[in-house]
């Protein structure tokens, strides 16, 4: 059951570029934007233990990315597999649109409610062809929890960039 019990704060603008998301349920979150952070700007350390800030960076020049973000304050009892369900999907609030979808180059921040519990990760997302919206190739999943990592007033950076190989994906955590 996804529950993240608070409000789901976005900031800064990026390019306009439609692309597909995953049809079905997933979480719906609140979306407010931060009173405490100039409009267009980007919070660059977290000092709130009931928050995270969440970065999400593509880094494709030429196409989007479907971060397909999972999210959770629920205790789980097999990583990642039981974070990696449905209703775990978060979408609202994230990307163009709060489709869940970056464009090229883009950059998304947001403030995100925290407890011990939290577990966060991606499916690696799927890099797509910003026309035709087809499937160019998938990064590397990732995930991390409050207890492993430390999330809660936090900065964890979702980076989902090509490679050499194909794509891939990191998760860095910080202050």
């Amino acid at each position: 059951m996804c529950n993240m019990g608070s409000r789901l704060g976005v900031s800064g603008l990026g390019v306009l570029v439609a692309l597909g998301t995953m049809p079905g349920g997933g979480c719906s979150v609140e979306v407010w934007p931060n009173p405490a952070q100039p409009s267009g700007t980007s919070p660059s350390s977290n000092d709130d233990r009931e928050t995270m800030i969440l970065r999400f960076v593509n880094e494709a020049a030429d196409l989007g990315v479907d971060l397909e973000f999972y999210a959770t304050n629920e205790p789980l009892d097999v990583l990642p597999d039981d974070l990696f369900v449905t209703e775990n999907l978060v979408t609202e609030g994230l990307g163009f649109l709060g489709s869940g979808t970056l464009g090229p180059l883009w950059t998304d921040t947001v403030d995100f409610p925290c407890t011990q519990n939290l577990t966060i990760g991606t499916l690696g997302g799927t890099f797509r062809d910003t026309e035709s919206n087809e499937e160019r190739g998938v990064g590397v999943k990732r995930w991390a929890t409050d207890r492993q990592m430390g999330l809660c007033g936090a900065v964890a950076t979702f980076t989902f960039a090509p490679d050499d190989d194909g794509f891939t994906t990191t998760l860095t955590v910080g202050d």
